[in-house]
């Protein structure tokens, strides 16, 4: 039996193995062959270290070189995710008759981002800080209302990208749209002596937030009232 084990005999002899000796130089040839094994290229998830698709195998004579670049898939979609190659251990392996004869190919999620604005209507005036949402291409993604501190603002309309989607590589945009909400103000006449009322009060509604009324001017201003 020969020292390297990657070899086998193939039951070929040259000469009598056995026999008895004499003066004469007995030559006995016994010849061998590289034995075939098993290997396995892996394909990795670099963040969690777990196979993203499935592990390709095959035989091939011991001795062979595989080199990983030959495995290399650049990009693999995998339960929806799109993974991108970043590296390979080792980078080339010799087969042996032992071992494990493994190749892991190292890949890692391609990220993308989604942007959420929050504007005044018909500006791109900020009303709230812009969110960003960052993760796995191929993975959800939520968006929505934000709540404001000036209360004077009601929701408008949603443009750009689905409020709610797929990421993808290419930045996508949200846009919330937030305008002045409408109010109602009312104008009461008042006898400054008696505290009763001396003509019927004015109620405007749908009046715009934030909208300035001034109690001695404009349309419901009156310097003399006759009352009954």
């Amino acid at each position: 039996t020969p020292g390297d084990s990657d070899y086998e005999y193939n039951n070929n002899v040259v000469g009598t193995p056995s026999g008895k000796m004499n003066n004469d130089v007995i030559e006995v040839t016994y010849y061998y062959v590289l034995k075939s094994a098993s290997y396995t290229v892996k394909y990795i998830n670099v963040e969690n270290n777990t196979e993203i698709s499935g592990a390709k195998s095959g035989t091939a004579k011991c001795k062979t070189e595989l080199r990983a670049s030959d495995y290399v898939i650049p990009r693999i979609t995998s339960g929806g995710i799109l993974y991108e190659y970043i590296n390979a251990t080792p980078d080339k392996i010799t087969v042996r008759s032992t071992g494990s004869n493994e190749i892991k190919l190292y890949y890692k999620p391609v990220k993308g981002k989604v942007i959420v604005h929050h504007y005044i209507s018909g500006s791109t005036t900020q009303i709230a800080n812009d969110e960003v949402k960052e993760g796995s291409v191929g993975s959800g993604y939520r968006t929505g209302w934000t709540v404001l501190g000036d209360k004077d603002y009601v929701h408008d309309r949603q443009t750009g990208a689905a409020a709610n989607g797929t990421i993808t590589e290419v930045t996508q945009e949200v846009i919330y749209y937030y305008k002045l909400g409408t109010g109602n103000y009312q104008v009461n006449y008042i006898d400054i002596e008696s505290k009763k009322k001396i003509a019927e009060p004015e109620v405007k509604t749908g009046v715009t937030s934030k909208t300035e009324i001034e109690a001695d001017k404009g349309t419901h201003f009156r310097e003399r009232i006759a009352s009954d």
